[in-house]
């Protein structure tokens, strides 16, 4: 039911594109590498926090002609993963966040802010056998700053302010993340 609403809301994104504003929405895609949040696992090979590690994402980006503002739409994947000796074993989290950002263009820089809402994150841990905590699907917000390399390249750097819950429980998930990104006519 999730990937059905996550496709609806990609149909409904490309559709919004119309003939008149099409040479100004570019896909967009997107891989970063990101840090932080609690530890979930910590290893002598390695930690697993709830903010990190790789993310991959794939979106439309609005620019406007003659217009500062300029809106991103997003759906990526997220996972981090860490495997250990003793005992033996592995660990993985990993959600799909989609993200609504509004950025402010000054010359070759954009800043701005935004939504994410991170569907399905899902922690699993194996040692011997394996148990996965399924967290609640999650809102938080990010400021990003983002620089132009080209007119197709960019690079970017972004805080997200997110949580995950479980059965009561909190999951502190915010990150700082590292991320290159490419825009397509």
């Amino acid at each position: 039911m999730r990937l059905v609403s996550i496709a609806v809301i990609v149909v409904a994104m490309a559709s919004y594109a119309n003939h008149a504003v099409a040479s100004n929405v570019k896909p967009t895609f997107l891989v970063g590498i990101s840090g932080g949040g609690d530890d979930l696992v910590t290893t002598s090979d390695g930690d697993l926090q709830a903010g990190g590690l790789l993310y991959f994402g794939a979106g439309l980006t609005y620019e406007p002609e003659n217009n500062p503002l300029i809106y991103r739409t997003t759906i990526g994947y997220k996972f981090n993963f860490v495997e250990f000796d003793t005992p033996s074993g592995e660990s993985t989290l990993t959600s799909l966040p989609i993200d609504v950002l509004g950025l402010y263009r000054t010359g070759r820089t954009m800043f701005g802010a935004g939504l994410v809402y991170d569907v399905n994150p899902e922690w699993e841990l194996c040692i011997g056998g394996c148990a996965t905590v399924k967290f609640d699907d999650a809102v938080g917000y990010a400021f990003e700053f983002d620089y132009d390399l080209s007119d197709t390249g960019f690079f970017g750097l972004r805080y997200t302010d997110i949580d995950y819950e479980a059965n009561g429980a909190k999951l502190d998930a915010s990150n700082i993340r590292l991320h290159f990104g490419a825009k397509f006519n």
